[in-house]
């Protein structure tokens, strides 16, 4: 089967989520305070893809956090606290923040550098001091190539592909990913995706999200270019042997 081909069967398979009706984005304006950011995290930050397995429970892991976060975030601004229950839930806050920046890394691009002019404009109106170093703190940074955050969410699309066709080797899946431009990519393409899913693996292990069994190089089902089932797995985890190349 040509290249071509293969290509249109894995777009099969992994789909775009679909995007929010009108009525949804409407329904938004309709709920409370506390109820909000959950549900546009869930209906347009990461929307909900159940053809990408990984991208699925990594975007549940952040959910979680994020859930917990905004639900900590509205407490300091409805309930009356004292200084030392501020002071806590504060510090909570910023972890529970920090842990949902360290997974948006898998999900999405870094952010793009922001010029003076452009974060000047974003804060103008802004009384929030902590904003305001939120958007400074982007000025002029720009990623270097081949850097670890910048390549983490092709990780992700590779596990993807994948949990879909486990026979997939490392140079099909770079091949497919690899945003180098090269028309024949060199072996540290497949190098630095390679290591991009270890670490994914171990984010995944260390937050329960793969099941119990050891890993083999060699998983069972499809493969990217002679298979036409899907192969499906617990909702609740990835089955080790998907996940090495």
């Amino acid at each position: 089967m040509s290249e071509d081909s293969d290509t249109t069967q894995a777009r099969s398979r992994l789909l775009k989520p679909a995007r929010p009706s009108e009525d949804q984005v409407r329904q938004l304006n309709d709920l409370s305070r506390r109820d909000y950011f959950p549900a546009l995290a869930r209906l347009s930050l990461f929307p909900e893809n159940r053809s990408r397995k990984a991208y699925t429970v990594v975007r549940d892991i952040y959910l979680r956090f994020a859930d917990s976060w905004w639900s900590k975030l509205m407490d300091i601004v409805e309930l009356p606290l004292s200084k030392e229950e501020r002071s806590k839930l504060v510090a909570e806050i910023k972890d529970e923040q920090k842990r949902m920046k360290e997974v948006e890394l898998w999900l999405k691009p870094p952010e793009a550098p922001l010029s003076l002019d452009q974060a000047l404009k974003f804060i103008k109106a802004a009384p929030s001091v902590a904003w305001q170093k939120t958007v400074m703190s982007r000025v002029g940074k720009r990623s270097r190539p081949g850097q670890p955050a910048s390549k983490r969410r092709l990780a992700l699309h590779a596990l993807d592909i994948k949990c879909a066709y486990p026979h997939t080797s490392l140079s099909e899946a770079t091949n497919r990913l690899c945003p180098c431009g090269r028309q024949k990519h060199l072996p540290q393409c497949r190098d630095q995706l390679r290591q991009q899913i270890i670490k994914l693996v171990k984010f995944l292990r260390e937050h329960g999200l793969i099941s119990s069994g050891s890993i083999s190089r060699l998983g069972s089902g499809n493969r990217l270019n002679n298979s036409t089932t899907p192969v499906k797995y617990s909702p609740n985890s990835l089955h080790p042997c998907n996940l090495l190349f």
